[in-house]
């Protein structure tokens, strides 16, 4: 093999290893964003002072948290008593080198529909059934293209995926309990990657369901 071949052998490898790599470090990056999600999470309920767990029969929890900053927020809709229906919305502020006080400040919220429709409209998107964003990853990806490359001599076949991480960005928690059924999932980024693919349907629910709080109560607005 000539030495113009073994330079086109070695760069096709580090190219390999650099997507490999490139892979790992996004799968890490991921991986710590879903551990942040969950520290603001148990941060805000203790400063808030609820439990980690749902307390009544009907109530949904979405938190919100931003990757590069102190603020977190949750968003708690609930049915305290029969046809008895609250809603809450908390800002979290964390400790920060320079600002060493945790603040958080509690807002009534009220509905442009009554918070029995909204509970419905949340449930007509699957808010109680949708899977983890993690679970759908294999989803988050144009589909691979089979392309034929030459390898110590030999012309094999490869299949490239393009894949798109979005790191930085606004993640959420969502914890259900419908008529005492439990569940939870979390997403990252979803206006973000619905954009990238809007045909996939978990994000199509994640889209509804985020834009049926902005539309009913006017917070998590996007800044355009």
């Amino acid at each position: 093999m000539d030495s113009t071949n073994k330079k086109g052998e070695y760069n096709q490898r580090n190219f390999n290893g650099m997507k490999a790599l490139n892979q790992w470090i996004a799968l890490i990056l991921c991986c710590l964003s879903w551990y942040a999600q969950a520290q603001n999470m148990k941060e805000i309920n203790a400063a808030i002072g609820l439990s980690d767990t749902l307390t009544y029969e009907n109530e949904i929890r979405i938190y919100q948290s931003e990757s590069i900053t102190n603020y977190s927020s949750l968003l708690r809709l609930y049915e305290e008593s029969e046809d008895n229906w609250k809603v809450t919305y908390d800002e979290h502020f964390a400790k920060v080198p320079g600002n060493p006080k945790e603040r958080v400040e509690t807002h009534r919220l009220k509905g442009k529909q009554s918070l029995h429709y909204v509970f419905l409209a949340l449930l007509r998107s699957y808010i109680d059934q949708l899977p983890d964003q993690r679970s759908i990853e294999w989803k988050l990806k144009e589909r691979g293209v089979i392309y034929k490359e030459n390898y110590n001599g030999e012309e094999t076949y490869q299949l490239a995926n393009k894949v798109t991480t979005v790191l930085d960005g606004t993640g959420y928690t969502v914890m259900t309990k419908v008529y005492g059924k439990a569940h939870n999932f979390s997403f990252s980024n979803p206006d973000t990657y619905y954009k990238l693919y809007p045909e996939v349907d978990e994000l199509v629910f994640m889209k509804e369901i985020i834009d049926t709080i902005r539309t009913e109560f006017g917070i998590w607005q996007v800044q355009e």
